[in-house]
């Protein structure tokens, strides 16, 4: 409860917060635990619903949680988590693109969460 350390991690990057931790494989645990989480709000069914309907041609999110995904489980739409996803696209096939530039919490080996 100290108003200058509150403040002082405030203002500091994630990615930098992350990139000091001394433990990154407790770090990456930890995230991949957090955002496992699959509850969406508004906003994650409004992107998903202008997707599906063509309406936007992609979806771009440096988020690393489950919520868009789940939303497009059963859709034609590509979904890039790993560098390999961008291989294994056939363009033919897809009514859109999601991409997660930052990995997701269920490629736990994805995950970026550094500034380096």
């Amino acid at each position: 409860s100290n108003p200058f350390l509150a403040k002082f991690y405030k203002d500091i990057p994630f990615e930098a917060l992350m990139e000091n931790c001394p433990n990154k494989t407790n770090a990456l645990k930890v995230l991949t635990k957090v955002f496992s989480t699959k509850k969406s709000n508004k906003i994650h069914r409004l992107l998903v619903d202008r997707l599906i309907k063509k309406e936007i041609a992609a979806l771009i999110t440096p988020n690393y949680d489950m919520t868009i995904d789940q939303r497009l489980e059963r859709s034609a739409c590509a979904k890039i988590k790993t560098k390999d996803d961008i291989w294994q696209m056939d363009q033919q096939k897809v009514d859109g693109v999601y991409y997660k530039i930052h990995g997701s919490a269920d490629h736990p080996d994805s995950i970026i969460f550094t500034l380096s």
